[in-house]
């Protein structure tokens, strides 16, 4: 399967979701997204560069390590939520750059929309 497919089918399967989004954390891109409508390139990677700013440490600690405090481990997910939208990430622990932005409505289930993220991140850094 594709990994269009693959995020097609994840924003199916989440109630409320607008967009799916695979990123590099390193280069901080999107390089493929599923969405409801056209997106720019720049909004896209905007959401790439929030998920780095959460869950990447290449700038040596993370948002969430600065709020938290360093727990010597580098977060693998996080929900934002803004006056809009609420934004799931999800960071694959086998492939630490590979990241799924997710965009949904407020009335979304957090902990589900981070489970199917998960199983789709799998699949996609699994080459499958």
């Amino acid at each position: 399967m594709s990994i269009s497919a693959h995020l097609d089918g994840l924003r199916s399967a989440v109630p409320g979701c607008s967009l799916v989004a695979f990123g590099d954390l390193d280069a901080r891109l999107v390089l493929r997204a599923s969405s409801d409508r056209p997106r720019p390139q720049e909004q896209l990677d905007e959401l790439c560069m929030q998920a780095a700013s959460l869950l990447s440490n290449t700038a040596g600690e993370t948002v969430m390590q600065r709020v938290f405090g360093e727990t010597g481990e580098i977060p693998i997910e996080a929900v934002v939520l803004t006056p809009d939208d609420v934004r799931v990430y999800v960071r694959s622990a086998a492939e630490q750059s590979d990241v799924l932005c997710c965009l949904c409505d407020s009335a979304m289930d957090a902990e589900g929309a981070i489970a199917a993220a998960r199983r789709v991140l799998n699949k996609i850094s699994d080459g499958q």
